[in-house]
């Protein structure tokens, strides 16, 4: 969409030329004392699409396609989707209500391995033997874990590696501080998300191989009982039939919180780039999903974050104008303020439903921008994403 503006006198008047129109459209204004300004100001704002235009996009890529995924998998991935947003109310107010929407049997899709898990856990068990590292084999289908390494007692300050449940660590049981409350809920959603994403419809995902890593923090009153968990996990194989219903972690222990910024998820898949980069693009897309974030917020987010208050708006424009190779200012400073106050309320209103206590969802509040973008997992788009966003919008 292109606007020539012409002086002739005293009266202004303006070509529009619309790429939907098949001719031009002269205007003249003059009669209703409208000034360039205040056309400027009341000018449409570009129309955003939303995540589902997106998906159907991104389907539709030769990047998508090479990595195994077409239409069959966008429809599987949007019923998985719509049913948990029919079955639960969101946000999820605790954690608990997400470790039981968990459902493992569409992960029976996945390559098979040389070695066996026995021979893989006695493989890694002497690779941690003298650090700060302790495994732990799970079971996706009944939330349990079968066999955590005895090194959890003394990182963890546990009596036993049998204190170590999947109902501690999701925040049900505050005596063992086994969690955070500004984190186990982002921590259980990123796990969701997972979940959603790798039993799409179209994914391979290779046990010992492809994995899912996580950081967090643990305690929370008793300062000597704060640590920083990067979980590793890897799916498991154990036979034909019960391939992707087992995990394999690797856990890291890191005294105190002193190092940790916010908690950090991701997919990482080895074998196939293509896959990997859809994965990443679909794990944001489905976290922004589920926290109710739009294209534009996250676009949005991402310009406050990485150029501040002062120079968002700008750099705004600047994208506008590089998609569509426009010089004209499409996002005026009264615009560009009232998206960045809705959405900075939007924020906080998604990082206090998501942080468990009202001592927590207190100071929570008081932590800075990036912190909450951060602990929501809406920072960092990938560069695939955010061009197929871009090409979506209609100015």
């Amino acid at each position: 969409m292109f606007i020539f503006f012409l002086n002739i006198g005293n009266e202004l008047t303006f070509k529009y030329i619309d790429s939907l129109a098949k001719g031009f459209v002269l205007i003249n204004i003059t009669n209703h004392n409208l000034s360039t300004k205040e056309y400027l100001l009341n000018k449409p704002q570009p129309k955003f699409p939303n995540w589902s235009e997106v998906l159907h996009k991104l389907f539709h890529t030769d990047t998508f396609n090479e990595a195994g995924l077409n239409h069959n998998s966008l429809s599987h991935l949007m019923h998985q989707l719509e049913t948990l947003e029919k079955k639960y109310v969101f946000p999820i107010s605790e954690p608990d209500m997400m470790v039981q929407s968990f459902e493992s049997s569409s992960l029976r899709k996945l390559s098979l391995t040389d070695l066996s898990e026995e021979e893989i856990l006695v493989q890694y068990d002497k690779e941690v033997a003298d650090t700060n590292q302790f495994t732990v084999l799970g079971d996706a289908q009944t939330m349990q874990y079968l066999r955590v390494h005895s090194k959890v007692s003394g990182l963890l300050e546990v009596p036993s590696p049998d204190d170590l449940t999947l109902a501690r660590i999701c925040g049900m049981d505050d005596d063992y501080e086994l969690y955070h409350p500004e984190d186990v809920i982002h921590t259980i959603r990123f796990g969701l998300v997972t979940l959603l994403v790798i039993s799409t419809m179209g994914m391979e995902i290779n046990p010992f191989s492809d994995n899912y890593e996580v950081e967090f923090r643990m305690g929370f009153n008793s300062p000597e009982r704060f640590k920083t968990v990067k979980r590793n996990c890897k799916l498991s194989n154990k036979g034909k039939d019960e391939i992707g219903t087992r995990h394999f972690d690797v856990w890291t222990i890191e005294d105190g919180h002193s190092e940790f910024s916010n908690v950090k998820a991701t997919i990482n898949i080895r074998h196939n780039q293509s896959l990997r980069v859809a994965c990443k693009v679909l794990f944001f897309v489905t976290n922004c999903i589920l926290l109710d974030i739009t294209p534009r917020d996250a676009i949005l987010a991402n310009c406050l974050n990485k150029y501040g208050y002062k120079y968002y708006r700008e750099q705004l424009n600047e994208l506008c104008n590089s998609y569509f190779r426009e010089s004209q200012e499409q996002y005026d400073s009264e615009s560009t303020s009232n998206m960045k106050s809705n959405l900075i309320k939007k924020i906080n209103a998604r990082i206090v439903e998501n942080t468990k206590t009202q001592e927590f969802k207190a100071s929570v509040q008081k932590r800075s921008l990036h912190f909450k973008c951060g602990q929501l997992g809406i920072l960092q788009m990938p560069a695939f994403l955010e061009k197929c966003i871009w090409q979506g919008v209609e100015f």
